[in-house]
This record gives C-alpha cells, sequence and structure tokens, in this order.
C-alpha cells in the first residue's frame, strides 16, 4: 500500500502539508549579559598574560678616535727639474720641504719650450712657518721662485699633498681647498687691506689623493735692488724690485661647497610662524618639525618655538621678568 501512495504522490504531499502545520520557532539572538549591581552590563574578560620582555644585546659603542694630523715644519729646498732623454723637455720632479711632499712640474702652457727661460730648471720651495700663515688667515702657504740664476718670469706646476693633514677640520674641508695667490706683504702686514687681496688660481683638487695642483708663476729669487743698481747691473724691473714683489701661494677653503656637498647656510623657512604686537610686546616664534610615520600613529610632535616674554612658561602678564634673551 505505500508503494501505491509513493506512485500516486499522495506521500509526499501527505509530508509536506504536515511539516507546514508544525510552529515555526524564531531564530533568537545571544543572550544580553545580566547587569551588575551597579546597573552596568559588563563584558566578559579576555584572558591576558604577562609579557616577559627581551633584553637584546647592544654592541658597545666604539670610542671615536680622531685621525692623526701631522702639520708641515717650515723648511725650504732646491728642486731640480731633469731634462728628458732627447732634451726636449723638463720632467716633473719631487721632494719634501719641511715634511710637505712637493711636486714641481713644467706648466702646460712652456712644456713645449726646449731649454726656454720659461720653464726654469731650478725651482726654489720654501714652506712658510705656520704661525705666519695663520696670521695671513690660511693653514698654509708657500714661496716658490726660479733659482737658475735667471731674471725671467717662468710658470710651472706646483702640486701640494695634503694627505697627512686632511682631517683638521670637518665639513668636508679637504675637498674644498683650492690655492690662492697673495702679495709677500700678506705675511708680514695682513691688517693692510691690499695685502689680503687673494688672486684664486685655476685649481685641481683630487680630494681622493689628498692633493692639489695649479700652475703659478715664478719669480727670480733675487734681493730687491734699488732702480739704479738694476740699471748698472743691466737687470729689468722685475729683477729690479725682486724679492719685494714676490707671490705667494697659499691654501685656502674659502668656499662653502664642493662636489660633495654644499655648507653654506640656508634661509629660515617660510614654514615657520611668527607674532609680535599686544600690550606686552611680546614676539613668539614658532616652527613644525615633522617626524617619519611610525605604526600606530604615534609620532611625537617636535616643533622649535621661542618668546621674547615668556619665563617657564609665564608670560609677562603675570609679573614676571624676563631676561633681555626671552
Amino acid at each position: 500500500r505505500l508503494g501505491w501512495l509513493v506512485r500516486r504522490g499522495a506521500l509526499p504531499t501527505a509530508v509536506a502539508v504536515g511539516l507546514s502545520l508544525l510552529p515555526v520557532v524564531p531564530a533568537q539572538a545571544k543572550p544580553t549579559p545580566k547587569p551588575a549591581a551597579d546597573g552596568v552590563a559588563r563584558d566578559r574578560s579576555v584572558p591576558v598574560s604577562a609579557v616577559k620582555p627581551k633584553k637584546a644585546a647592544l654592541p658597545a659603542m666604539e670610542k671615536f678616535k680622531p685621525a692623526q694630523v701631522s702639520w708641515p715644519s717650515a723648511g725650504a729646498a732646491l728642486v731640480n727639474l731633469p731634462l728628458s732623454a732627447d732634451g726636449s723637455r723638463r720632467l716633473p720632479a719631487r721632494a719634501k720641504v719641511g715634511g710637505l711632499p712637493v711636486a714641481i712640474a713644467p706648466a702646460a702652457a712652456s712644456a713645449k719650450a726646449a731649454g726656454g727661460a720659461a720653464v726654469p730648471p731650478r725651482v726654489a720651495v720654501r714652506v712658510l712657518d705656520r704661525a705666519a700663515a695663520r696670521r695671513a688667515g690660511f693653514p698654509l702657504a708657500v714661496k716658490v721662485a726660479r733659482a737658475d740664476g735667471r731674471s725671467e718670469m717662468g710658470r710651472v706646476e706646483l702640486e701640494l699633498d695634503y694627505s697627512a693633514f686632511r682631517h683638521a677640520y670637518g665639513a668636508d674641508w679637504d675637498s674644498r681647498l683650492q690655492l690662492v695667490s697673495l702679495p709677500v706683504c700678506a705675511l708680514t702686514s695682513p691688517e693692510v687691506e691690499a695685502c689680503r687681496q687673494a688672486q684664486p688660481l685655476s685649481t685641481v683638487n683630487d680630494y681622493r689623493e689628498g692633493v692639489v695642483r695649479a700652475e703659478v708663476e715664478v719669480t727670480p729669487d733675487l734681493p730687491a735692488l734699488s732702480e739704479k743698481e738694476a740699471a748698472a747691473a743691466g737687470l729689468d724691473r722685475p729683477a729690479a724690485v725682486g724679492a719685494s714683489e714676490q707671490t705667494v701661494v697659499a691654501l685656502s677653503s674659502a668656499g662653502s661647497s664642493s662636489d660633495t656637498g654644499d655648507y653654506s647656510k640656508t634661509d629660515l623657512s617660510a614654514s615657520s610662524q611668527w607674532v609680535a604686537g599686544g600690550s606686552s610686546a611680546d614676539f613668539s616664534w614658532s616652527y613644525d618639525i615633522s617626524g617619519p610615520p611610525v605604526p600606530g600613529e604615534l609620532e611625537p610632535e617636535v616643533s622649535l618655538g621661542y618668546s621674547s616674554g615668556s619665563v617657564d612658561g609665564r608670560t609677562a602678564g603675570e609679573n614676571v621678568q624676563p631676561s633681555w634673551l626671552g
């Protein structure tokens, strides 16, 4: 009989009708916690456990060891420029003068002159006393003169090795070095304005090797003569004045920038704010400093502030006496 009902479709219909007559139970939300005695409902606490801090072993900071600085002492030397094998040109020569490595080479403009007066075969180099150089406003100064007995002006390339004292100052001081020429009176009368006129030379600064080089004119190393004595000796004007018109080559770092960076001062940023006036005539200035972003937006608020009328956070209206500085 059951098979007959299934074949006739009566059984599925009866089941569907029976299910529709059952009572429907609505879905209920999770019951809310009962209020406490004070009437405030409290959530269930999440179990926590103490976190043990982990100590990170930090390496000890190395002690700062300043680089050794060795300044040259006063001294003089004669540098001979030898001839090449075929005698057609002068060759560079090196010498140490007062501990300062010096190289002398024919100037590029006169290198083709074979034995001419423009290429002195012997050059006198004198490293001046550092105290005298500092009085003139320079860390190092040398004199260069031709020492072959000729009265004509010569021209050579002078190279100075500053690697022994390149770390004497900071801010990439060595990369900003250049050579300048000074009147000889700069060493004796630096207070005279005319004696402080430094003429920059076309300098090549190889700061990786620690050398500077530039072409300089070399005067005859002769004593000063009067015009009458010079005429009697048949010398021209440069030889007559001799040492009185010699030039001094000095090491200078007058520039504020090089290819390693710019150390010149910058203008005050326009993003700062200032307020002036009021009955107290107080002047206030502030400058916000932005920091790098960190997780959780916990960046500290950093700023620079100045007030001419506040003392320990109090203003002039509270009968305090601010200093002249503010």
